[in-house]
């Protein structure tokens, strides 16, 4: 078997793909794997030792032809097409993309065999999104910052690759050990993966104060050229060993691997430290989702705060020597408790419960949450009596009466069902697990797309009906239909 995996996002997602590829590996023992990176990340490879080889998608000569002052398009398609006939010519048996892109699903489209196996974007046969399995169904219509999803990103990139990972898919590289580091130290990545997710050299600077101030080893500042200026100039030499812009990508897993703590905000070496085992403390905001992207080793916390000017500098001190004496977690703060799947514990932080127990009564047959408001409710009526009028319309359609102005008032029916979800943000994910249904329906004879759609709006019928019945609703409903394994 011939196996090609997808991952064109960035180095964090390249590095978080690590446990699926191993994953891949010990249930494939025998096959050929193939992996495929964008060649700007391409580093982030090096030491995976679970796949055959790695290809690098060559964005820059792509793109270099087309974004010069005299564009040469040709040039560029030319290079496309050359890349793309030697991704054919291996046939591949199974094609997993873990690149949520519309770009990756083209490429998916042009580089299939007709019995290759795909999961995750590909396009249909008229050009549209095809999603063809239900994690990544899952994944288009739950994921993302604005969202409610609580299962890390990892494992559902296991989940489209159709594997339940173990703890020994999470390893590293052991590389040379790396000079110029002390016996005992804290290290601390100073930037992340934007400027808004990082702290700034000021913040580096009295929170290290407050660490080396009941702590007898060092810090050590790692991160890359353009970080430098976060680096705080006011510690004590003694104390602190600065190698930011003074690595390369693999010496940072020797770094983590011998620090006692690492500190820092949404960045690769959160990722990095997951592969480790290195314990971290995760300085996270309101535009990262820590659920999908948090650190994974053993002992891990997360300390949330709305943006990087509301940190809590005391907190971060106190949580940090917590950890570093083995102690109990704070009463405020985000333990990392559990292997795989919701693998984070809440303490003292609030967030809405409604939307995930919604998400897990959609996808994993769990009971649906009573409602919590008379918004909610009121909304759920609304989007009741928008399900019946679009099944009155595929009735009209089906009995060819006055098809045209159906087929328009179903489109309006999209249209305010997505008002809905803006209105009543809470219910939202019931709009979006109804939208990425009615999107999987693909290209068929007109019977069969009169059937496909009547039964998703069927089905948005029921939920409804579930809060019109009864608003505090709240025991389990047997819809296979409706679960997503």
């Amino acid at each position: 078997m011939k196996i090609l995996c997808l991952q064109l996002a960035r180095f964090g997602d390249v590095y978080q793909t690590w446990p699926v590829l191993n994953g891949l590996r010990r249930e494939n023992p025998g096959a050929e794997i193939h992996f495929l990176v964008r060649e700007r990340f391409r580093e982030a490879t090096v030491g995976l030792l679970s796949v055959d080889k790695v290809i690098s998608l060559p964005s820059r000569e792509i793109f270099t032809a087309i974004l010069c002052e005299q564009p040469q398009v040709n040039n560029s398609l030319k290079v496309l097409e050359y890349f793309i006939e030697g991704l054919t010519g291996e046939k591949y048996d199974r094609i997993i993309n873990l690149s949520f892109s519309p770009a990756s699903s083209y490429l998916v489209d042009a580089i299939a065999g007709e019995n290759a196996l795909i999961t995750g974007y590909t396009r249909q046969s008229d050009g549209f999104l095809k999603i063809p399995d239900d994690a990544s169904s899952y994944f288009y219509a739950q994921v993302g910052t604005e969202k409610s999803n609580r299962i890390h990103i990892t494992d559902l990139f296991a989940l489209i690759a159709g594997l339940e990972l173990i703890e020994d898919d999470f390893s590293s590289p052991k590389f040379a050990n790396f000079s110029s580091l002390p016996d005992k130290y804290i290290a601390i990545h100073v930037g992340a993966s934007s400027e808004e997710k990082s702290c700034s050299c000021e913040t580096w600077s009295v929170i290290s104060q407050g660490i080396l101030q009941q702590y007898d080893g060092k810090i050590v500042f790692f991160g890359t050229q353009q970080e430098i200026n976060l680096v705080p100039k006011d510690l004590p030499a003694d104390r602190v060993v600065n190698l930011v812009g003074q690595t390369k990508l693999q010496d940072i897993f020797d770094i983590l691997n011998r620090a006692q703590l690492l500190i820092g905000g949404d960045s690769m070496a959160i990722h990095m430290a997951s592969l480790v085992g290195t314990p971290t403390l995760n300085i996270s905001f309101s535009s990262v989702r820590f659920w999908e992207t948090g650190p994974r080793a053993k002992g891990s916390r997360v300390l949330w705060f709305f943006k990087n000017t509301d940190i809590d500098i005391l907190q971060v001190v106190r949580e940090a020597a917590l950890m570093i004496e083995g102690k109990p977690a704070s009463s405020f703060s985000i333990e990392k408790i559990e292997t795989f799947g919701v693998i984070y514990r809440l303490n003292g932080y609030k967030e809405n419960d409604f939307t995930w127990e919604l998400i897990r009564a959609l996808y994993m047959n769990q009971a649906f949450p009573p409602t919590i408001s008379n918004t909610i409710y009121t909304g759920f009526l609304r989007l009741r009596e928008l399900a019946v009028l679009g099944l009155d319309q595929i009735e009209c359609i089906k009995g060819q009466q006055k098809h045209n102005l159906a087929v328009n008032i179903l489109d309006e029916i999209d249209s305010m069902i997505e008002q809905i979800a803006h209105l009543v943000p809470d219910i939202s994910p019931v709009v979006r697990w109804f939208q990425a249904e009615k999107l999987r329906i693909g290209p068929a004879a007109i019977d069969e797309l009169i059937i496909a759609t009547q039964s998703v709006f069927k089905k948005l019928k029921e939920i409804c009906q579930i809060y019109e019945i009864n608003q505090s609703f709240n025991e389990a409903l047997p819809r296979e239909d409706l679960t997503w394994k």
